[in-house]
Protein backbone atom coordinates (compact mmCIF):
# COMPACT_ATOMS: atom_id res chain seq x y z
CA UNK A 1 0.00 0.00 0.00
CA UNK A 2 1.37 3.39 -1.00
CA UNK A 3 1.34 6.17 1.57
CA UNK A 4 0.45 9.68 0.49
CA UNK A 5 1.98 12.68 2.15
CA UNK A 6 0.29 16.08 2.18
CA UNK A 7 2.71 18.93 1.51
CA UNK A 8 1.12 22.34 2.00
CA UNK A 9 1.85 24.84 -0.75
CA UNK A 10 4.02 27.80 0.15
CA UNK A 11 2.24 31.16 0.25
CA UNK A 12 3.69 33.34 -2.50
CA UNK A 13 1.89 36.57 -1.63
CA UNK A 14 3.94 39.26 0.06
CA UNK A 15 0.89 40.88 1.71
CA UNK A 16 -2.56 39.76 2.91
CA UNK A 17 -5.53 39.93 0.55
CA UNK A 18 -8.95 41.37 1.36
CA UNK A 19 -12.14 39.96 -0.17
CA UNK A 20 -13.89 42.64 -2.22
CA UNK A 21 -16.50 43.02 -4.93
CA UNK A 22 -15.75 46.35 -6.59
CA UNK A 23 -16.56 47.07 -10.23
CA UNK A 24 -13.40 47.03 -12.36
CA UNK A 25 -12.44 47.78 -15.95
CA UNK A 26 -9.23 46.44 -17.51
CA UNK A 27 -7.79 47.87 -20.73
CA UNK A 28 -4.96 46.41 -22.81
CA UNK A 29 -3.74 46.21 -26.42
CA UNK A 30 -3.59 43.06 -28.52
CA UNK A 31 -0.48 42.19 -30.55
CA UNK A 32 -2.29 43.69 -33.55
CA UNK A 33 -2.66 46.99 -31.66
CA UNK A 34 -6.40 46.74 -30.98
CA UNK A 35 -7.49 48.12 -27.61
CA UNK A 36 -9.67 45.78 -25.53
CA UNK A 37 -11.76 46.83 -22.53
CA UNK A 38 -13.18 44.16 -20.24
CA UNK A 39 -15.52 44.82 -17.32
CA UNK A 40 -15.86 42.67 -14.23
CA UNK A 41 -15.45 42.63 -10.46
CA UNK A 42 -12.60 42.28 -8.01
CA UNK A 43 -12.41 39.03 -6.04
CA UNK A 44 -9.68 40.11 -3.63
CA UNK A 45 -7.21 42.96 -3.32
CA UNK A 46 -3.84 43.26 -1.63
CA UNK A 47 -1.06 45.82 -1.47
CA UNK A 48 0.80 44.26 -4.42
CA UNK A 49 -1.97 42.78 -6.56
CA UNK A 50 -5.48 41.54 -7.03
CA UNK A 51 -7.64 38.77 -8.45
CA UNK A 52 -10.44 39.80 -10.80
CA UNK A 53 -13.41 38.03 -12.36
CA UNK A 54 -13.90 38.96 -16.03
CA UNK A 55 -16.93 37.26 -17.60
CA UNK A 56 -15.99 38.25 -21.18
CA UNK A 57 -12.41 38.77 -22.35
CA UNK A 58 -9.33 37.68 -20.41
CA UNK A 59 -6.03 39.39 -21.18
CA UNK A 60 -3.10 37.05 -21.91
CA UNK A 61 -0.50 36.20 -19.28
CA UNK A 62 2.27 38.79 -19.44
CA UNK A 63 0.00 41.55 -20.74
CA UNK A 64 0.32 44.97 -19.17
CA UNK A 65 -3.14 46.31 -18.32
CA UNK A 66 -4.54 49.59 -17.08
CA UNK A 67 -7.18 49.02 -14.44
CA UNK A 68 -9.84 51.29 -13.00
CA UNK A 69 -11.73 50.41 -9.83
CA UNK A 70 -14.76 52.24 -8.49
CA UNK A 71 -14.82 51.44 -4.75
CA UNK A 72 -18.05 53.29 -3.95
CA UNK A 73 -18.48 55.63 -2.14
CA UNK A 74 -14.81 56.54 -2.69
CA UNK A 75 -13.13 58.10 -5.71
CA UNK A 76 -12.09 55.80 -8.60
CA UNK A 77 -8.58 54.34 -8.43
CA UNK A 78 -6.41 53.56 -11.47
CA UNK A 79 -3.20 51.57 -11.72
CA UNK A 80 -0.99 49.64 -14.12
CA UNK A 81 -0.57 45.90 -13.57
CA UNK A 82 0.79 42.79 -15.25
CA UNK A 83 -1.25 39.62 -15.75
CA UNK A 84 0.63 36.85 -13.92
CA UNK A 85 -1.92 34.00 -14.00
CA UNK A 86 -5.27 33.06 -15.54
CA UNK A 87 -7.98 30.80 -14.19
CA UNK A 88 -9.88 29.56 -17.22
CA UNK A 89 -12.91 28.28 -15.32
CA UNK A 90 -15.88 28.37 -17.70
CA UNK A 91 -18.20 29.46 -14.89
CA UNK A 92 -15.87 32.06 -13.36
CA UNK A 93 -12.88 33.14 -15.50
CA UNK A 94 -10.30 35.08 -13.47
CA UNK A 95 -7.04 36.96 -13.93
CA UNK A 96 -4.39 37.47 -11.24
CA UNK A 97 -2.70 40.86 -11.53
CA UNK A 98 0.50 42.19 -10.01
CA UNK A 99 0.72 45.96 -9.62
CA UNK A 100 3.57 47.66 -11.43
CA UNK A 101 3.39 50.97 -9.58
CA UNK A 102 3.02 51.50 -5.86
CA UNK A 103 1.32 54.61 -4.56
CA UNK A 104 -0.31 55.62 -1.33
CA UNK A 105 -3.92 55.68 -2.54
CA UNK A 106 -3.78 51.95 -3.26
CA UNK A 107 -3.26 51.01 0.40
CA UNK A 108 -6.04 48.79 1.71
Amino acid sequence: MMKSTFVPSRERRSAPRHVTGFEITLRWHTKAGEQIASHGATENIGRDGLLVHLPQDLPPVGAVVTLSIVPEPFAPVSAVAEVIRLVRNVGRPQAALQLRNNFEQWEV
